[in-house]
């Protein structure tokens, strides 16, 4: 019974680790640049002729971006991408630039809203 219980006690852990990047699953836009601080609001849907982020379960992720020029007429187009979240540190590949891999604190996650703090 005891092992029952610590195994019911681990398993409940696991879920409340893991709960973090459920709320960061979605669709993230109307982006603000502040220092060195990025704020995303939550939205039901994508703008397509707007930045944003689409985060999706298993490190998937996709970007709403212009590219690497955004030249007038700026067209977005949607580009798959990887982002890796641990605790407060979200780390997003960037295949539109090379592979680079941007590095974030997380600030506030909130329902509605993303503050990512940009890490050199």
């Amino acid at each position: 019974m005891r092992y029952a219980l610590f195994f019911l006690f681990v398993l409940s852990f696991e879920a409340c680790q893991t709960s973090e990047e459920f709320d960061l699953i979605g669709i993230w836009q109307d982006i603000e640049y502040m220092d060195n601080l990025v704020i995303m609001h939550k939205k039901s849907s994508l703008d397509k002729n707007s930045p944003g982020y689409i985060f999706l379960e298993n490190r998937k992720a996709k970007v709403n971006s212009s590219g690497w020029c955004g030249m007038a007429p700026v067209s977005y187009n949607l580009y798959n991408i990887k982002y890796v979240l641990k605790k407060d540190n979200l780390v997003v590949e960037n295949s539109l630039m090379l592979g680079q891999m941007l590095h974030y604190k997380i600030i506030e996650l909130t329902p509605n809203r993303l503050i990512l703090e940009r890490m050199e």
